[in-house]
C-alpha cells in the first residue's frame, strides 16, 4: 500500500515509512498497476474526486478516468440541460444580469454564449439610434431616455461634434461691470447683485486668479 496509508495506519510520519521502505529495498508501490477493486469502484461518484483520492490512494486524475470509463456521474446535482427559450436570451443582456434569471453560474452562461457563436451583450456601446437622439433634446433628458449619466451623454455628444439642445437656457456672458464685482466682495454677495449662481461667481473668480473676500 502506499506509504501514506501505511503512515496513518500505524501512526507515523510519512518520510519514516518511506525511509524504512527504501532501507529494505522495497520499491514504491505503482498505483497505476493496481486493478480497481468493486469496493473502490462503489465509491465513485458517491463523493468528490478528490475526496475518492485521499480514501483510495489515487490520484485524482486516476479515479476520474475509472469514473468516467465506467460511466458514472460527477458528484453532485445532475447538469440540467440548456431550453431553447434560455438561449434566446444569451447575448441580450450582460452575463452577470442573467445569473440570477437563468439560476446558472457566470462560467456556464458565458461558456454557452460561446459555444452557440452569440456575441456578448455590450450596453456601453452607442448604437447609430442612441447618436440620433443627442443634441435633439437637453442632455438631462436623452441621458433619462438613454439610462446613461448627463456626463457620458454629454461627452459622446461633444465627440459627435453636436452641439447642444438649441431650446436650453444659456447663461448670459459676463459684462466687465459684473467682472470688476467679482473678488471685493462674498461670492454669496455677489451671486445676490448679479443673479447668477454662487459656483458660477466662484469659478468665473478662480479662472480669473481673484481671490475671495
Amino acid at each position: 500500500m502506499p506509504d501514506e496509508e501505511i503512515a496513518r495506519k500505524f501512526g507515523l510520519a510519512v518520510g519514516t515509512v518511506s525511509q524504512r521502505r527504501a532501507a529494505l529495498g522495497i520499491p514504491k508501490p505503482d498505483r497505476k498497476l493496481i486493478p480497481w477493486t468493486s469496493q473502490e469502484d462503489a465509491l465513485l461518484g458517491t463523493m468528490p474526486d478528490p475526496s475518492v483520492s485521499k480514501r483510495v490512494g489515487r490520484s485524482p486524475l486516476a479515479v476520474q478516468a475509472r469514473r468516467q470509463q465506467l460511466g458514472i456521474s460527477k458528484f453532485g446535482p445532475p447538469i440540467r440541460p440548456w431550453t431553447p427559450q434560455e438561449d434566446d436570451l444569451l447575448g441580450t443582456a450582460p452575463e452577470k444580469k442573467l445569473v440570477r434569471r437563468l439560476k446558472r453560474s457566470y462560467e456556464a452562461i458565458a461558456a454557452r454564449r460561446q459555444k452557440l457563436n452569440i456575441p456578448p451583450c455590450r450596453p456601453n456601446l452607442w448604437r447609430p439610434e442612441d447618436d440620433k437622439i443627442l443634441g435633439t433634446r437637453p442632455d438631462e433628458q436623452v441621458a433619462l431616455l438613454l439610462g446613461r449619466t448627463k456626463i457620458a451623454v454629454r461627452a459622446r455628444r461633444s465627440e459627435l461634434g453636436k452641439v447642444t439642445w438649441v431650446g436650453e437656457r444659456r447663461p448670459p456672458r459676463w459684462t466687465e461691470k459684473e467682472i470688476q464685482l467679482l473678488g471685493k466682495m462674498p461670492d454669496a454677495e455677489a451671486a445676490k447683485i448679479l443673479g447668477r449662481s454662487v459656483n458660477s461667481i466662484k469659478l468665473k473668480r478662480q479662472r480669473l486668479g481673484l481671490v475671495s473676500q
